[in-house]
Protein backbone atom coordinates (compact mmCIF):
# COMPACT_ATOMS: atom_id res chain seq x y z
CA UNK A 1 0.00 0.00 0.00
CA UNK A 2 2.89 2.59 1.08
CA UNK A 3 4.72 1.56 -2.47
CA UNK A 4 1.29 2.57 -4.32
CA UNK A 5 1.42 5.88 -2.51
CA UNK A 6 4.88 6.27 -2.87
CA UNK A 7 5.09 6.24 -6.52
CA UNK A 8 8.62 8.17 -6.33
CA UNK A 9 11.39 6.40 -4.45
CA UNK A 10 11.66 3.10 -2.07
CA UNK A 11 10.63 2.30 1.32
CA UNK A 12 13.08 5.05 3.11
CA UNK A 13 10.75 7.98 0.99
CA UNK A 14 7.47 6.21 1.56
CA UNK A 15 7.63 6.94 5.49
CA UNK A 16 7.84 10.42 4.72
CA UNK A 17 4.00 9.72 2.27
CA UNK A 18 2.72 8.22 4.82
CA UNK A 19 2.85 10.57 6.93
CA UNK A 20 0.96 12.72 4.57
CA UNK A 21 -1.65 10.12 3.80
CA UNK A 22 -2.53 9.81 7.91
CA UNK A 23 -2.42 13.70 7.58
CA UNK A 24 -5.09 13.89 4.41
CA UNK A 25 -7.34 11.34 6.00
CA UNK A 26 -7.62 13.58 9.70
CA UNK A 27 -7.56 16.80 7.46
CA UNK A 28 -11.11 15.34 5.70
CA UNK A 29 -12.92 14.48 8.92
CA UNK A 30 -12.53 17.87 10.07
CA UNK A 31 -13.19 19.66 6.89
CA UNK A 32 -16.62 20.58 7.09
CA UNK A 33 -15.79 21.90 10.54
CA UNK A 34 -12.73 24.15 9.07
CA UNK A 35 -14.29 25.86 6.25
CA UNK A 36 -14.92 29.30 7.98
CA UNK A 37 -11.45 29.33 9.79
CA UNK A 38 -9.84 28.69 6.70
CA UNK A 39 -11.20 31.28 5.37
CA UNK A 40 -11.23 33.81 8.09
CA UNK A 41 -7.36 32.44 7.72
CA UNK A 42 -6.64 33.23 4.17
CA UNK A 43 -8.11 36.93 4.64
CA UNK A 44 -5.42 37.28 7.56
CA UNK A 45 -2.41 36.53 5.37
CA UNK A 46 -3.50 38.64 2.37
CA UNK A 47 -3.44 41.32 5.01
CA UNK A 48 -0.29 39.50 6.70
CA UNK A 49 1.22 40.20 3.12
CA UNK A 50 0.39 43.89 2.54
CA UNK A 51 3.59 45.21 3.28
CA UNK A 52 5.65 42.75 0.45
CA UNK A 53 8.18 44.21 -1.38
CA UNK A 54 7.91 47.66 0.99
CA UNK A 55 11.00 48.47 3.30
CA UNK A 56 10.69 47.50 6.74
CA UNK A 57 9.82 50.62 8.74
CA UNK A 58 13.18 50.48 10.85
CA UNK A 59 15.47 53.60 11.42
CA UNK A 60 18.77 51.10 11.73
CA UNK A 61 19.93 47.85 12.03
CA UNK A 62 19.34 47.56 16.03
CA UNK A 63 15.39 48.49 15.42
CA UNK A 64 15.16 46.41 12.51
CA UNK A 65 16.72 43.54 14.18
CA UNK A 66 14.14 44.06 17.07
CA UNK A 67 11.05 43.96 14.60
CA UNK A 68 12.66 40.59 12.68
CA UNK A 69 13.21 38.95 15.75
CA UNK A 70 9.19 38.92 16.41
CA UNK A 71 9.45 36.76 13.57
CA UNK A 72 12.13 34.12 15.53
CA UNK A 73 9.47 34.18 18.52
CA UNK A 74 6.82 33.04 16.65
CA UNK A 75 8.61 30.34 15.01
CA UNK A 76 10.27 29.24 18.65
CA UNK A 77 6.32 29.29 20.26
CA UNK A 78 5.18 27.60 17.11
CA UNK A 79 7.37 24.61 18.12
CA UNK A 80 4.35 23.05 20.41
CA UNK A 81 2.18 22.71 16.93
CA UNK A 82 4.65 21.01 15.26
CA UNK A 83 4.47 16.83 14.76
CA UNK A 84 8.24 16.28 14.11
CA UNK A 85 9.97 13.95 12.28
CA UNK A 86 10.94 11.17 14.96
CA UNK A 87 14.33 11.15 12.93
CA UNK A 88 14.90 14.81 13.09
CA UNK A 89 13.39 14.93 17.18
CA UNK A 90 16.46 15.77 19.03
CA UNK A 91 14.46 15.53 22.43
CA UNK A 92 14.33 11.46 21.84
CA UNK A 93 18.32 11.85 22.19
CA UNK A 94 19.37 13.33 25.21
CA UNK A 95 22.73 13.86 24.74
CA UNK A 96 22.64 16.33 21.63
CA UNK A 97 20.29 18.83 23.98
CA UNK A 98 22.35 19.97 26.71
CA UNK A 99 25.56 20.85 24.00
CA UNK A 100 23.73 22.97 21.72
CA UNK A 101 22.41 25.00 24.34
CA UNK A 102 26.35 26.14 24.49
CA UNK A 103 26.72 26.96 21.36
CA UNK A 104 26.70 31.06 20.35
CA UNK A 105 25.37 31.44 16.90
CA UNK A 106 23.83 29.16 13.98
CA UNK A 107 26.79 28.63 12.24
CA UNK A 108 28.20 26.92 15.57
CA UNK A 109 24.98 25.10 15.75
CA UNK A 110 24.70 24.01 12.20
CA UNK A 111 28.28 22.33 12.81
CA UNK A 112 27.19 20.76 15.20
CA UNK A 113 24.06 19.00 13.73
CA UNK A 114 26.40 18.35 10.80
CA UNK A 115 28.67 16.10 12.95
CA UNK A 116 25.68 14.69 14.95
CA UNK A 117 24.23 13.06 11.46
CA UNK A 118 26.95 11.13 11.15
CA UNK A 119 25.78 9.19 14.23
CA UNK A 120 21.94 9.98 14.19
CA UNK A 121 22.11 8.49 10.72
CA UNK A 122 18.47 9.44 9.64
CA UNK A 123 17.67 7.51 6.75
CA UNK A 124 14.32 8.52 6.07
CA UNK A 125 15.36 12.35 5.90
CA UNK A 126 18.06 11.03 3.13
CA UNK A 127 15.60 12.09 0.22
CA UNK A 128 15.44 15.63 1.42
CA UNK A 129 19.11 16.35 -0.37
CA UNK A 130 18.33 14.19 -3.70
CA UNK A 131 17.38 16.48 -6.07
CA UNK A 132 15.75 13.86 -8.04
CA UNK A 133 13.60 12.46 -4.98
CA UNK A 134 12.73 15.60 -3.28
CA UNK A 135 10.98 16.83 -6.60
CA UNK A 136 8.65 14.11 -6.81
CA UNK A 137 7.89 13.61 -3.24
CA UNK A 138 7.37 17.40 -2.99
CA UNK A 139 5.12 17.69 -5.71
CA UNK A 140 3.22 14.20 -4.74
CA UNK A 141 2.70 15.64 -1.03
CA UNK A 142 2.09 19.76 -0.90
CA UNK A 143 -0.87 20.95 -3.15
CA UNK A 144 0.35 23.72 -5.29
CA UNK A 145 4.31 22.91 -4.85
CA UNK A 146 5.59 22.73 -8.06
CA UNK A 147 9.49 22.96 -8.93
CA UNK A 148 11.42 24.08 -12.19
CA UNK A 149 10.79 22.07 -14.81
CA UNK A 150 12.96 18.92 -15.09
CA UNK A 151 14.11 17.00 -18.29
CA UNK A 152 14.75 14.19 -16.85
CA UNK A 153 12.26 11.90 -14.97
CA UNK A 154 11.71 11.36 -11.02
CA UNK A 155 9.60 8.57 -9.93
CA UNK A 156 12.07 5.98 -8.88
CA UNK A 157 11.47 4.12 -12.20
CA UNK A 158 12.64 6.82 -14.52
CA UNK A 159 15.23 8.40 -11.84
CA UNK A 160 17.54 5.33 -12.40
CA UNK A 161 18.06 6.75 -15.54
CA UNK A 162 19.93 9.61 -14.11
CA UNK A 163 21.74 7.63 -11.55
CA UNK A 164 25.40 6.68 -11.17
CA UNK A 165 24.59 3.02 -10.94
CA UNK A 166 22.08 2.81 -13.73
CA UNK A 167 26.02 2.29 -15.48
CA UNK A 168 26.49 3.74 -19.21
CA UNK A 169 22.83 2.94 -19.93
CA UNK A 170 22.33 6.34 -17.65
CA UNK A 171 25.38 7.90 -18.88
CA UNK A 172 23.81 7.40 -22.69
CA UNK A 173 20.65 8.60 -21.51
CA UNK A 174 21.29 11.85 -20.34
CA UNK A 175 23.87 12.40 -23.20
CA UNK A 176 20.83 12.17 -25.70
CA UNK A 177 18.39 14.08 -23.61
CA UNK A 178 20.86 16.76 -23.48
CA UNK A 179 22.35 16.67 -27.29
CA UNK A 180 18.43 16.84 -28.03
CA UNK A 181 17.42 19.85 -25.78
CA UNK A 182 20.59 21.45 -27.95
CA UNK A 183 19.60 20.68 -31.15
CA UNK A 184 16.11 22.19 -29.99
CA UNK A 185 17.55 25.56 -28.79
CA UNK A 186 16.24 24.54 -25.18
CA UNK A 187 18.21 26.73 -21.95
CA UNK A 188 18.80 24.38 -18.67
CA UNK A 189 21.27 23.28 -16.49
CA UNK A 190 23.41 20.17 -16.14
CA UNK A 191 23.76 19.53 -12.31
CA UNK A 192 24.22 16.59 -9.90
CA UNK A 193 21.14 15.85 -7.60
CA UNK A 194 23.21 14.91 -4.76
CA UNK A 195 25.12 18.00 -5.27
CA UNK A 196 25.79 21.07 -2.57
CA UNK A 197 27.55 24.30 -2.57
CA UNK A 198 27.01 25.41 -6.16
CA UNK A 199 29.58 22.36 -6.87
CA UNK A 200 29.08 20.40 -10.73
CA UNK A 201 26.54 23.02 -12.21
CA UNK A 202 26.70 23.31 -16.08
CA UNK A 203 24.32 25.93 -17.51
CA UNK A 204 23.19 25.90 -21.23
CA UNK A 205 21.55 29.23 -20.53
CA UNK A 206 22.53 31.31 -23.29
CA UNK A 207 21.81 29.59 -26.50
CA UNK A 208 24.42 32.41 -28.24
CA UNK A 209 27.46 31.71 -26.34
CA UNK A 210 30.09 29.71 -27.53
CA UNK A 211 29.75 27.13 -24.71
CA UNK A 212 26.33 26.34 -26.17
CA UNK A 213 27.80 23.30 -28.15
CA UNK A 214 27.29 19.74 -27.47
CA UNK A 215 30.98 19.11 -27.64
CA UNK A 216 31.18 19.47 -24.08
CA UNK A 217 28.25 17.81 -22.66
CA UNK A 218 29.47 14.69 -21.99
CA UNK A 219 32.42 15.99 -20.21
CA UNK A 220 29.50 18.09 -17.87
CA UNK A 221 27.34 15.17 -17.41
CA UNK A 222 30.64 12.66 -16.31
CA UNK A 223 31.68 15.49 -14.33
CA UNK A 224 28.46 16.10 -12.23
CA UNK A 225 28.18 12.24 -11.93
CA UNK A 226 31.79 11.60 -10.58
CA UNK A 227 31.33 14.71 -8.22
CA UNK A 228 31.24 14.24 -4.57
CA UNK A 229 29.78 16.36 -1.54
CA UNK A 230 32.60 17.75 0.42
CA UNK A 231 33.30 15.88 4.00
CA UNK A 232 32.08 19.02 5.98
CA UNK A 233 28.42 17.96 4.47
CA UNK A 234 26.20 16.30 6.79
CA UNK A 235 25.64 12.75 6.44
CA UNK A 236 22.88 12.40 4.76
CA UNK A 237 23.90 14.50 1.52
CA UNK A 238 26.97 11.94 1.69
CA UNK A 239 24.60 8.90 1.05
CA UNK A 240 22.31 10.06 -1.34
CA UNK A 241 23.20 8.09 -4.92
CA UNK A 242 25.22 10.09 -7.13
CA UNK A 243 22.99 11.45 -10.31
CA UNK A 244 22.23 14.09 -12.60
CA UNK A 245 19.43 16.77 -13.05
CA UNK A 246 18.99 18.41 -16.19
CA UNK A 247 16.83 21.47 -15.04
CA UNK A 248 15.03 24.08 -16.98
CA UNK A 249 16.64 27.91 -16.68
CA UNK A 250 14.37 29.41 -14.70
CA UNK A 251 14.05 33.26 -16.32
CA UNK A 252 13.46 35.81 -13.69
CA UNK A 253 13.61 38.81 -16.68
CA UNK A 254 15.99 40.65 -13.91
CA UNK A 255 19.10 38.48 -12.98
CA UNK A 256 21.94 39.55 -10.64
CA UNK A 257 25.82 38.87 -11.02
CA UNK A 258 24.04 37.06 -14.53
CA UNK A 259 22.33 34.28 -12.61
CA UNK A 260 18.50 34.40 -12.16
CA UNK A 261 16.59 35.59 -8.68
CA UNK A 262 16.15 32.83 -6.46
CA UNK A 263 15.23 33.44 -2.75
CA UNK A 264 16.47 30.94 0.23
CA UNK A 265 13.88 30.74 2.65
CA UNK A 266 14.26 29.46 6.16
CA UNK A 267 11.25 27.95 7.93
CA UNK A 268 12.23 27.19 11.37
CA UNK A 269 9.38 25.37 13.47
CA UNK A 270 7.00 25.08 10.69
CA UNK A 271 7.05 29.04 10.03
CA UNK A 272 8.91 31.42 7.48
CA UNK A 273 11.52 33.33 9.39
CA UNK A 274 12.80 35.22 6.72
CA UNK A 275 14.83 34.92 3.44
CA UNK A 276 17.89 35.99 1.74
CA UNK A 277 19.10 36.55 -1.92
CA UNK A 278 21.01 33.72 -3.15
CA UNK A 279 23.58 36.31 -4.65
CA UNK A 280 23.51 38.95 -2.10
CA UNK A 281 22.74 36.85 1.13
CA UNK A 282 24.16 39.86 3.42
CA UNK A 283 22.93 42.91 1.55
CA UNK A 284 19.46 42.51 2.52
CA UNK A 285 17.21 40.20 4.19
CA UNK A 286 13.07 39.92 3.93
CA UNK A 287 10.86 39.30 7.02
CA UNK A 288 7.87 37.04 6.95
CA UNK A 289 5.55 39.71 6.17
CA UNK A 290 7.62 39.83 3.00
CA UNK A 291 8.89 43.56 4.19
CA UNK A 292 12.68 44.34 3.04
CA UNK A 293 15.65 45.82 5.31
CA UNK A 294 18.78 46.71 3.43
CA UNK A 295 21.13 46.33 6.20
CA UNK A 296 23.14 49.41 7.25
CA UNK A 297 26.73 47.93 8.70
CA UNK A 298 28.93 44.78 7.33
CA UNK A 299 27.16 41.83 8.13
CA UNK A 300 29.92 39.35 7.88
CA UNK A 301 29.75 36.52 9.81
CA UNK A 302 32.45 35.57 12.63
CA UNK A 303 31.87 32.05 12.57
CA UNK A 304 33.89 28.85 11.41
CA UNK A 305 32.51 28.49 8.29
CA UNK A 306 33.43 32.61 7.55
CA UNK A 307 36.18 32.49 8.88
CA UNK A 308 38.12 29.32 7.18
CA UNK A 309 36.51 28.67 4.17
CA UNK A 310 35.50 32.15 3.02
CA UNK A 311 31.89 31.94 3.34
CA UNK A 312 29.61 34.28 4.63
CA UNK A 313 31.61 37.41 3.49
CA UNK A 314 29.29 40.42 1.95
CA UNK A 315 29.59 41.50 -1.21
CA UNK A 316 31.84 44.68 -2.75
CA UNK A 317 29.34 45.58 -5.43
CA UNK A 318 25.88 46.49 -4.54
CA UNK A 319 22.70 45.29 -6.16
CA UNK A 320 21.42 47.21 -9.41
CA UNK A 321 18.75 49.76 -8.71
CA UNK A 322 16.15 48.24 -11.81
CA UNK A 323 17.38 44.66 -10.14
CA UNK A 324 16.42 45.82 -6.69
CA UNK A 325 13.31 47.16 -8.15
CA UNK A 326 12.31 44.22 -9.94
CA UNK A 327 12.90 42.15 -6.74
CA UNK A 328 10.08 44.83 -5.17
CA UNK A 329 7.68 44.44 -7.23
CA UNK A 330 8.14 40.29 -7.70
CA UNK A 331 7.75 39.95 -3.69
CA UNK A 332 4.59 42.27 -4.02
CA UNK A 333 3.42 39.68 -6.49
CA UNK A 334 4.79 36.67 -5.58
CA UNK A 335 5.84 36.27 -1.36
CA UNK A 336 2.59 34.90 0.05
CA UNK A 337 2.40 32.44 -2.55
CA UNK A 338 6.32 31.11 -1.97
CA UNK A 339 5.70 31.52 2.06
CA UNK A 340 2.59 29.36 2.04
CA UNK A 341 4.45 26.66 0.12
CA UNK A 342 7.32 27.04 2.33
CA UNK A 343 5.28 26.33 5.88
CA UNK A 344 3.19 23.93 3.69
CA UNK A 345 6.73 21.51 3.02
CA UNK A 346 8.04 22.04 6.27
CA UNK A 347 5.19 20.59 8.09
CA UNK A 348 3.87 18.46 6.13
CA UNK A 349 7.51 16.47 6.38
CA UNK A 350 8.09 17.09 9.99
CA UNK A 351 11.14 19.19 10.07
CA UNK A 352 12.57 21.53 12.80
CA UNK A 353 14.15 23.78 10.33
CA UNK A 354 14.05 23.67 6.65
CA UNK A 355 15.52 25.82 3.50
CA UNK A 356 13.23 25.99 1.09
CA UNK A 357 14.98 27.88 -2.16
CA UNK A 358 12.53 29.32 -5.36
CA UNK A 359 13.33 31.00 -8.60
CA UNK A 360 11.45 34.00 -8.77
CA UNK A 361 10.47 37.12 -10.82
CA UNK A 362 8.87 36.00 -13.40
CA UNK A 363 4.88 37.05 -14.08
CA UNK A 364 3.67 34.75 -16.22
CA UNK A 365 5.68 31.73 -14.59
CA UNK A 366 5.72 32.83 -10.63
CA UNK A 367 7.68 31.37 -8.02
CA UNK A 368 9.02 27.70 -8.60
CA UNK A 369 11.13 25.68 -6.85
CA UNK A 370 14.76 24.72 -6.72
CA UNK A 371 15.17 22.75 -4.14
CA UNK A 372 14.54 22.03 -0.53
CA UNK A 373 17.82 21.69 2.08
CA UNK A 374 18.47 20.79 5.28
CA UNK A 375 21.33 21.99 7.35
CA UNK A 376 21.85 24.15 4.67
CA UNK A 377 23.77 27.62 4.24
CA UNK A 378 24.47 28.78 7.90
CA UNK A 379 27.14 30.72 6.94
CA UNK A 380 24.68 33.17 4.30
CA UNK A 381 22.46 34.75 6.98
CA UNK A 382 23.59 38.09 8.72
CA UNK A 383 25.99 38.53 11.51
CA UNK A 384 23.03 40.21 13.19
CA UNK A 385 20.85 36.99 13.48
CA UNK A 386 22.90 34.23 14.16
CA UNK A 387 22.55 34.16 17.51
CA UNK A 388 18.98 34.95 18.16
CA UNK A 389 18.23 32.17 14.89
CA UNK A 390 20.40 29.37 17.29
CA UNK A 391 18.53 30.01 20.56
CA UNK A 392 15.11 30.28 18.28
CA UNK A 393 15.94 26.72 16.87
CA UNK A 394 16.92 25.36 20.70
CA UNK A 395 14.32 27.25 22.42
CA UNK A 396 11.75 25.44 20.61
CA UNK A 397 12.88 22.14 21.93
CA UNK A 398 11.60 23.77 25.24
CA UNK A 399 8.25 24.04 23.75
Amino acid sequence: ALQIRCPCFTFASCYAMARVSIGMLFAMALASRCVQSLRDESKEAQRHFQKAGEDLDAANDMEATRIIFEDFDRARDNARNVKLNPAMDLLQKDKYIQPMRKLRDWESLTIFRIHSSYELQAFNTVWQDDKLDQKCIVEAAVDGAQYVKYFVGTNRHKAEHSRLRGGEDARRSLVEKARELIANQEKFVIKASHGANSNAIFPYCDTTSPKYKADHLEHDIDAALASRPDSTENWQIRVVTPGVVIQKCYDSVAKDMGRPLELKILTVWGKVVGATLETAPKEFWVTRSGAIWQWRTDQTGSGLLTRFHGKGKGRAEPIEDATMEHIRKSLKRQWGKMVKIAEKIATTFGNDELRVDFFFGNAEDGPRLNEVTYMGGAARYPKALQLKLARTFIGGYSQ
